[in-house]
């Protein structure tokens, strides 16, 4: 009896054993992956993408390639960039040929009006060709001799002797400062060449501010390509041409203030949404766009207080860095 007894606390370790066991409970579902937010940098390359194809897309091929090279600096690791950068300028010199050579034979035919636009075209699609500056140049200077010759020739000298009235010498003058000049920057800026067009039209305005027709017109022109890079999508680059067409104009219409100003509101109240996003991270970057928000609309209060906020703890890590905090 006592060596029975002896087994039981085997057995029963054995009958536990080989009873059934509960199932093991289902292991808890991996938490959910959680995209990782975009950085600004992400949302600049995927603006500058979109407007690097709507420029390709209008046939605006040195836009094009000016919005690639901005992409190869925010990505410079992405060789997808540098290849359409690449493709683009290649593209753009193969134009620029093309319209180099149609010019030359415009000008052997004896059609100077459209070699000069073809010239301009040229320079439009590759700003660093010598060749298209050189022959406009001389274009230009062909074109100002034979206007001067023909003024000359209808010049009426007894008239010019007992001297022509105030309003006729001023419509003079104003037909003759709606010359050469103002027609190339004008097909300088319908050709997609902006900067280039912009920089010859105040530099014609600052020369003759009193000629109100020609201003209207440049005016005019310089707005309607606002329109269209807001039309695009660029709305701050529009915002900088609207206000370009207001300063060569003298001043705002109406209705063009009337666009303007919304316009105006809404860009500084992207720039403050951008500068509190990079507030997280660059704050240099963020005060540079509070900064801007305020000067398209300094009564913008929580740019404002953001900027005056960031200022001092940008102070405060300067002073940090260079040791001269208080202890």
């Amino acid at each position: 009896m006592r060596a029975s007894t002896r087994w039981l606390p085997l057995f029963a370790v054995v009958v536990t054993a080989c009873a059934p066991q509960p199932p093991l409970p289902d292991a808890a579902p991996p938490p959910p992956a959680v995209a990782p937010a975009r950085s600004d940098v992400d949302r600049a390359v995927e603006r500058h993408r979109q407007f690097a194809r709507q420029q390709l897309a209008a046939g605006n091929l040195a836009a094009a390639a000016a919005e690639w090279q901005i992409l190869t600096l925010l990505a410079p690791d992405n060789a997808e960039f540098r290849r359409e950068l690449d493709a683009t300028r290649a593209a753009a010199r193969r134009g620029a040929q093309e319209k180099l050579d149609a010019a030359r034979a415009a000008q052997r035919s004896g059609q100077t009006e459209r070699a000069i636009q073809l010239h301009v075209q040229a320079l439009a699609l590759d700003p660093a060709s010598a060749e298209a500056a050189r022959a406009l140049r001389e274009l230009d200077r062909q074109k100002y001799a034979r206007i001067q010759q023909d003024r000359a020739a209808r010049a009426k000298p007894d008239a010019v002797a007992a001297g022509a009235p105030a309003t006729a010498r001023s419509a003079s003058a104003d037909a003759a400062g709606d010359g050469y000049d103002v027609e190339q920057a004008l097909a300088m800026l319908a050709a997609g060449d902006l900067a280039g067009g912009l920089r010859d039209l105040r530099a014609w305005v600052a020369a003759n501010p009193r000629q109100r027709a020609t201003r209207l017109r440049i005016g005019a022109a310089v707005f309607d390509k606002g329109r269209e890079q807001e039309a695009s999508g660029a709305r701050e680059q529009a915002l900088s041409t609207y206000e370009s067409a207001v300063a060569l104009r003298g001043d705002a219409p109406p209705e063009w203030a009337a666009r303007i100003a919304p316009l105006k509101k809404s860009v500084a109240e992207e720039l403050y949404e951008a500068g509190v996003r990079a507030s997280r991270s660059d704050l240099k970057r963020a005060i540079a766009q509070w900064e801007a928000c305020l000067r398209l609309d300094p009564q913008h209060a929580r740019a404002s207080a953001r900027l005056q906020e960031a200022r001092r703890l940008q102070a405060r890590v300067q002073r940090i860095e260079d040791g001269t905090a208080p202890k």
